[in-house]
């Protein structure tokens, strides 16, 4: 047998190890998601103890994330009291800035931890200070949840989760440069934004049933037992208003909602609010509200559920086949981004090997479509038998809204990968959007020429044209934009912008302030100024805000 050489060795280290190894991204379009570095500064942070731990000395734990290149030693890190005394602190480094993204290697989330006692609720401001040495240090450590409370009320079961009794809430101008849903700007930064922000304000309300008497407790949301206000991640929603806002009630029901997912889920990873024959549905699969809590309270105990829900992203055939089972482009999106937050919570080169393959698999299609499927369309064509689409079992279809999803998983990935594959696949998509995926309706009197996405579509032109339902393509006309919007940025940072999706942006926004209109006009509040309006299905505020958050951002990139 032929020896192989210790340069041999030394050389196949290396070339598997490449892609860690690489600099920082060439990409204009990858670059653009970071700000420059600032490596000494101070956060003012908003600190609010829980009104169960008034007057008791107790151990705080918050998480704290950085955006990239600010600081590497966690001894760097010092925390100030209102009083502007140091205060003595540990800190623990929960995950740091992977290659290829600039400033790799720096702290991306930390966890603070300190003995204090509190003898009001009142919000007291602290402040953070990184760039030089601490003075002041806590020898000890605790689990994360030292000192948790349990909640008794806010809708969910006595007992069911529990609180930290100290919780520290962020800038949203800090939050958004973390790039924890990645690049953000606060809300109501940009008046361009102002409809879309306050219908997040409103639909937030009536999300945690927070409404006017004037709607009947039946039209109330039943997030504690029904598992259809789950879909599309409702705890990472919650996560993802608090980003833009910056605001405590968003953290609030953020944290209760990513502690009451964590708590349904079982052993084996299935959901507990779903049927016994569903619960490893994909689609209910999710790590990303985990990740930001994790991230955001220092909760480890969150790594264990995350590791239990792991298997589902690649434990299914998410390589289309024109003969095998279920597929959708929605199951595609999930599993991606459950995988790539999967690998941005522990680090696990496996997982980000995981969603390597399952980006592959969707690019593939996208790029190579099987034989007999429509080419060069931009979306993910797969036969109507596989998305359980009746009267199309035998027509290419693509689905213009669950593409959104896809978008979304893409851009998580992107951003810790650097992968240049993704700017091609989200600008075909955002063709395929312009050319194939919108039609015009007469909806209404008052607007008798809607542009609205097809719910779903044969993008070849057959005789099955479309699954048309403008009411239903209405509801996803703020996600289909923000797939325009994203290959709109793709194509003018790498200096290939596109009329056509331009013209499509100008035609679908009409449509997107049409869907948020009514939540700012008067008669859909009470004289208190609380919502009338149900949120029918539940699930929209999901798909209508975590998705989108970034729309304004990426707008406003020249």
């Amino acid at each position: 047998m032929r020896r192989i050489g210790k340069a041999t060795i030394i050389l196949a280290i290396v070339l598997a190890a490449w892609p860690a190894m690489a600099g920082p991204p060439t990409s204009p379009a990858h670059a653009g998601l970071f700000a420059p570095a600032q490596t000494k500064g101070e956060l003012p942070i908003e600190v609010r103890a829980n009104p169960q731990v008034l007057g008791q000395i107790i151990v705080a734990s918050f998480g704290l994330p950085f955006p990239p290149g600010y600081v590497s030693d966690p001894k760097n890190i010092a925390l100030f009291d209102n009083l502007g005394m140091e205060m003595p602190i540990r800190v623990d480094v929960l995950a740091r800035w992977p290659q290829p993204v600039p400033g790799a290697g720096s702290i991306r989330a930390a966890r603070i931890q300190f003995r204090t006692l509190m003898g009001a609720s009142t919000p007291r401001t602290y402040v953070v200070r990184w760039g030089a040495p601490r003075a002041e240090n806590e020898l000890d450590a605790w689990p994360g949840r030292t000192d948790w409370v349990s909640l008794d009320n806010g809708g969910y079961p006595a007992g069911a989760i529990s609180e930290p009794p100290l919780m520290v809430t962020l800038p949203a101008a800090w939050l958004g440069k973390c790039l924890l849903k990645g690049p953000l700007r606060p809300a109501f930064e940009d008046c361009a934004s102002d409809l879309y922000d306050r219908a997040m304000h409103y639909h937030f309300k009536v999300a945690v049933n927070e409404v006017s008497p004037e709607l009947p407790a039946k039209r109330h949301i039943d997030f504690a037992n029904d598992h259809e206000p789950w879909l599309y991640d409702r705890g990472a929603t919650f996560f993802v208003t608090y980003f833009r806002s910056g605001k405590f009630e968003h953290f609030n029901q953020a944290h209760r909602a990513a502690q009451y997912y964590a708590s349904r889920i079982g052993p084996d990873g299935g959901f507990g609010l779903l049927p016994a024959e569903r619960r490893h549905d994909v689609k209910y699969a999710y790590i990303e509200c985990l990740l930001f809590d994790y991230w955001l309270t220092g909760d480890e105990t969150l790594l264990a559920t995350a590791k239990a829900i792991a298997p589902a992203f690649g434990g299914w055939n998410y390589r289309y086949k024109p003969d095998g089972g279920f597929w959708t482009e929605r199951n595609l999106a999930f599993s991606l981004l459950g995988a790539t937050a999967y690998y941005e919570m522990t680090g696990d080169p496996k997982a980000l090997a995981t969603a390597r393959d399952i980006f592959e698999a969707g690019y593939q299609l996208q790029q190579d479509p099987p034989p007999g499927a429509p080419r060069g369309t931009g979306c993910l064509p797969h036969l109507g038998r596989a998305h359980d689409a009746r009267g199309l079992e035998d027509a290419w279809v693509c689905s213009p809204w669950m593409s959104a999803l896809y978008l979304d998983a893409m851009l998580r990935y992107y951003l810790i990968s650097g992968d240049a594959r993704v700017e091609r696949a989200a600008m075909d998509l955002g063709r395929f959007i312009a050319v194939h995926g919108l039609h015009q309706a007469n909806m209404h009197a008052n607007r008798p020429d809607v542009t609205v996405p097809y719910y779903l579509i044969n993008p070849d032109g057959g005789p099955v044209r479309a699954e048309v339902d403008p009411w239903s393509g209405r509801m996803h006309a703020p996600e289909v934009y923000f797939m325009l919007v994203a290959a709109d940025y793709f194509g003018r940072k790498l200096g290939r912008p596109d009329p056509a999706v331009a013209q499509a942006m100008a035609r679908l926004r009409p449509t997107v302030d049409w869907v948020f209109e009514p939540a700012v006009q008067a008669h859909n509040r009470d004289a208190a100024g609380m919502p009338k309006l149900p949120l029918s299905p539940p699930r929209r505020f999901n798909w209508w805000f975590r998705v989108t958050a970034g729309t304004d951002w990426y707008q406003s990139q020249k």
